[in-house]
């Protein structure tokens, strides 16, 4: 993001448009556009003398804060600004509390869903575990079953290749 992106998210960040913003440091419609890498120092004095509370290391570099931390006794709007500018301003300010009232309003239902979600997993793992063990109390008793069945089996097999050797002998005398 270059000068020029910054001066717009600025603007925007303070609720002036760009035309606002060209018209307050007394250059030609369309100049922000126009900025390629850089802009002049005459041009950057005059931006801090109309907008005392932007970091200019952020404006040139991007590097830190957009705003600095100035006392508010120490902000004062020029004259030439009026109470529209000033009323953009406390509008610009109100929507920004209104979103991070928003923010906090979402990060609160975030948290919300996050416990009750982890609450369902927790009932779900749990349920999960009882259903295991009933699938290994259920797969025992069939194991006995079938051990019993088998053991039957064999049984009526010996059973009954006893009877037809009885049978056998009985005819053969």
């Amino acid at each position: 993001m270059g000068v020029k992106d910054r001066i717009k998210v600025f603007a925007k960040h303070i609720g002036i448009t760009i035309l606002d913003f060209e018209r307050s440091i007394s250059v030609a419609n369309g100049y922000v556009n126009s900025i390629s890498k850089s802009i002049g120092i005459d041009k950057i004095e005059i931006i801090l003398e109309k907008y005392p509370n932007i970091n200019i290391e952020w404006l040139l570099t991007g590097k830190g804060d957009m705003l600095k931390d100035i006392p508010l006794k120490e902000l004062s709007l020029p004259p030439e600004r009026g109470i529209d500018d000033l009323t953009k301003a406390i509008d610009s300010m109100a929507r920004i509390i209104e979103s991070t009232m928003q923010i906090e309003k979402l990060k609160t239902e975030i948290e919300k869903v996050k416990t009750e979600s982890n609450a369902e997993s927790v009932r779900l793992n749990a349920e999960n575990e009882k259903l295991k063990l009933e699938n290994e109390r259920l797969n025992a008793i069939a194991n006995e079953r079938n051990s019993r069945s088998m053991e039957n089996l064999i049984s009526s097999l010996l059973a009954g290749e006893n009877t037809l050797a009885k049978k056998e002998s009985f005819q053969e005398t």
